[in-house]
Order: structure tokens, then C-alpha cells, then sequence
């Protein structure tokens, strides 16, 4: 059986998400870059092609029913090499999609921000009929500057801002724009940009061009997102405070994957879950996998503000109600795990720590390969846990009181969300040999829930 828990196309390649939304019914939708015609969405080279957009549906966020292409590049116009990433705007009987329409001048891309209606993809799942409009020509970013991924929410007022992302010779920069009737944009400048981030942000983060921007509102605070497309392509989230008159204050900032396991954020509010974000899972060594994986899109996550105005997340659909619909039976458990081979495993933990001073043995989760291996090792006199991959390591905060653990192991994909913190990864290559344990010295206490693919069992309890 095909327990696979990871959206991917049906066929051909996808890669950033461009939308999620729920519609009349509760039906929630997803849209994204497609490749229907091979296995890379890069923009150039084998494999690649001009990038549609394809689109997903589901009633319970686990298992997805696939549409056709909701917009496909229409020639000699100005998406005619491609549509690339930008959002949806789901209001009353109308979803727009606002994206990026690409065209190849020689040796360069022209990007000019574009609408399409795509009115049967919230009904019926269909791609049938749009009406395309230009609404930002290419000409607006200024000769040099990158011009592309538009973002688009609507205020209590019925004002619609959209904020685009880009770079300039000095750095990542994002451009602001208003709307009352989501046709006409007024050009509202600079909403933040390098000048203003190089007093909170570390160099690397912002001498780079910032790709796919989101602005999520919790109440009175601000949250901006954006992905740095400088290796090794972090996803990096601001908070503080936003408006039209003086763009985007940042207080504070942190990192959405901690893995940096995955790319191109996509959140917005979806229904009744609240805020929520997903996005697409490309892994450190991107070049590589293109040739054996066609892309995957992380399972949904519900987003909140802890305390101290920290960014955090948690799946949409626990572990155990993904297992249980999967066809999986979760099984409580206490103390350690260890587990092999399997294809699919879903965790959630409760890890309480009861260390004396000395106490040196730190309770930890592998999951990987003797070639190939992530761990995660949690620290209760510091409060931290030290993230370690192949490709970097990182220390995370968890707090004093007990830590919530959930996996979801998609082979040979894994997500975590340890405290709140996100993290993904996906392994190359999938081997059989790979292996899951949860190690647990003495003074510390570990409950919860696991389930694997009925075919394995563990190797010790």
C-alpha cells in the first residue's frame, strides 16, 4: 500500500507553493510551480520546462485529490516562459491568482507581476477558463533588480497589499503596492529592504536576493516571511510591526526550518485552523536530488506567537490522526525506541527530565543512516537542544517545562517540531537501512504514541 503522506504531483515536477485555501464546503486547496512536462522545476537545464501551476484538494489536509494545471503559460504574452510563484486571493465568489509571469530576453528574465481568475479550481477542481491581466510590468523593478514572487492579503477595510520580492545590487529587497479592487496597484515604495535589516540580520541573510514573501497579522503584531536565496537557502521569519505609510519595522527574527530542510513558506489564514503555513521540502543538495525525486510539499502546519513573540508551529493533523488515517495503528509507549527499515513512522512524545547536576548522558533522537544521519540532542540544564545533519548543526531554546516531540518519517522524508521549533529534512539516498531510535538515559521520562508500517516491528521496546 502507497502510504506516501508528502503532496507531489501526479506527474512531472512541483516545487514552491503558491496558495492555500479553504472553500464553501471546508475543502482545502493547494496550488503550486508545476513542471508537467519532466522531473526538475529548475528554470533552466534537463528536465526543466516552463513552469505551470498545478493544483491539489483535500477534505482532512492528509489525503490530496490532484487537479489539472489551473494556469499554463500563454505564448507570445508575458507568462509565456513560464508562471512562477506568487499567491491566491480567495474573497466571496472570486479566487485570483496574482503570480509572477516570466518571459526569457536572451540572457535574462523578464518578471512582471500578472492575475488570473481560476474560479473552477475553488469549485470543482477545474481548470477550465481564465481571464489573464498584467498588473505590474517588469519595467517597475528598475533595470538589474529582481522583480517577482507577489504576495497578497486584504485588509478589514477591503484594502489589498501586496508585497513583492526581489534584490538590488545592495541586497535583498521587497516592494509594496495597494489595491481597491485588485486590479489597479498603486506603488507604495520600499517596504523593507537590506538597509533595514543589516542592523538585525546577520550579513548572509540580507546581501542576498529574498524570494516568496508572506505578511501574516496576530492581532496587533506583524510577522514577515521570506526565503534567502543564498546557500543554504533559509526561510527566515521577522516580527514586529507593518503599514503602508512605513513599511515593515522588524524587532526580532528567527528561522521558520531549523533544518533548512525546506523552502519557499506559503502562509496565510485557512478557514477555521487559523494561520497556517506549508512549504515545499528541497533539501540541502538540491542539484542531485532533482535527478531522483520530483518534489514534495511539507505536510500543514497551525502557526502561533508563544510569550516572548517567538514564531512557532505544529502539524495541522497530529501524527497519530495522520496514522490512523493512513491505515496505521498507533500504540502508547513509554521509555525508548529504536525502529528499522520502515517506510513510514509517525511519533509523538512527551520528553519530562528529572537531571541532577552531574548528569552527562543526554536523552536524543536519530533518525538516518550510517552514511547519512540527523540528530537531535536534548539538554536540560541549558534548556537546549542541539540540532546535527550532514550539512550544519544548531542549537535550539525548549524552555524548562516538559518538551513536546512529534515525527512524521515519510521515507525519505522526515518533519519534526520539537517545542514548537520546525524542522525537515530529506535524506539521499533512501536507503533500507535506515533507522529510528529515541535513546533515554536515567532522569528522563519519555510517554506518547508511535506507529509504523504494519509490516515492521520494533527492535526493542
Amino acid at each position: 500500500m502507497d502510504r506516501r503522506l508528502h503532496l507531489t504531483a501526479p506527474v512531472g515536477a512541483i516545487n514552491d507553493p503558491n496558495g492555500i485555501w479553504a472553500d464553501s464546503e471546508g475543502r482545502v486547496h493547494v496550488v503550486y510551480q508545476h513542471n508537467p512536462a519532466g522531473r526538475s522545476c529548475l528554470s533552466a537545464g534537463k528536465g526543466s520546462g516552463p513552469k505551470h501551476w498545478g493544483h491539489s484538494w483535500s477534505d482532512d489536509l492528509i489525503t490530496w485529490t490532484h487537479g489539472g494545471s489551473v494556469i499554463a503559460p500563454t505564448p507570445r504574452w508575458h507568462d509565456c516562459d513560464g508562471a512562477w510563484s506568487g499567491s491566491i486571493v480567495a474573497v466571496h465568489t472570486q479566487t485570483l491568482a496574482i503570480y509572477t509571469g516570466v518571459r526569457f530576453l536572451g540572457e535574462s528574465w523578464s518578471e512582471s507581476v500578472c492575475s488570473a481568475t481560476i474560479e473552477g479550481a475553488a469549485t470543482d477542481g477545474s481548470s477550465d477558463g481564465h481571464t489573464k491581466r498584467l498588473l505590474i510590468p517588469a519595467a517597475a523593478a528598475g533595470d538589474g533588480n529582481h522583480f517577482r514572487d507577489p504576495n497578497v492579503t486584504v485588509e478589514e477595510d477591503g484594502t489589498a497589499i501586496m508585497i513583492v520580492g526581489g534584490g538590488t545590487a545592495e541586497g535583498g529587497r521587497l516592494m509594496a503596492y495597494s489595491s481597491s479592487d485588485l486590479v489597479d496597484w498603486e506603488s507604495r515604495g520600499v517596504f523593507f529592504d537590506a538597509s533595514r535589516a543589516s542592523s538585525l540580520l546577520p550579513r548572509d541573510l540580507y546581501e542576498a536576493v529574498w524570494e516568496c514573501p508572506q505578511l501574516v497579522r496576530f492581532d496587533d503584531v506583524a510577522v514577515l516571511i521570506f526565503s534567502v536565496d543564498r546557500k543554504p537557502r533559509p526561510v527566515v521569519y521577522l516580527v514586529g510591526s507593518a503599514s503602508l505609510e512605513s513599511g515593515f519595522c522588524a524587532e526580532q527574527w528567527g528561522f521558520v526550518d531549523n533544518a533548512f530542510g525546506s523552502y519557499a513558506t506559503y502562509a496565510t489564514f485557512l478557514g477555521d485552523e487559523g494561520p497556517c503555513s506549508i512549504s515545499w521540502i528541497r533539501g540541502p543538495s538540491l542539484s542531485e536530488r532533482r535527478a531522483m525525486d520530483p518534489g514534495h510539499l511539507t505536510l500543514i502546519r497551525r502557526l502561533e506567537l508563544d510569550n516572548q513573540r517567538r514564531l512557532m508551529a505544529r502539524f495541522a493533523r497530529p501524527p497519530r490522526q495522520v496514522a490512523s488515517a493512513v491505515g496505521l495503528r498507533p500504540h502508547h509507549f513509554e521509555g525508548g525506541l529504536r525502529f528499522s527499515g520502515m517506510n513510514t513512522a509517525l511519533l509523538e512524545a512527551t520528553l519530562g527530565f528529572d537531571y541532577a547536576t552531574g548528569d552527562t548522558e543526554l536523552a536524543a533522537l536519530r533518525i538516518g543512516s550510517p552514511l547519512e544521519r540527523l540528530e537531535l540532542r536534548f539538554d536540560p540544564l541549558r534548556h537546549q537542544a542541539t540540532l546535527r545533519t550532514p550539512h550544519h548543526e544548531m542549537t535550539l531554546d525548549f524552555g524548562r517545562s516538559d518538551v513536546e516531540l512529534d515525527v512524521v518519517w515519510d521515507a525519505p522524508i522526515v518533519e519534526i517540531i520539537v517545542g514548537g521549533k520546525s524542522m525537515t529534512y530529506h535524506f539521499m539516498p533512501n536507503r533500507d537501512d535506515v533507522a529510528l531510535s529515541l535513546d533515554v538515559p536515567p532522569g528522563v521520562r519519555v510517554f506518547g504514541t508511535v506507529a509504523v508500517d504494519t509490516e515492521q516491528a520494533p527492535l526493542s521496546p
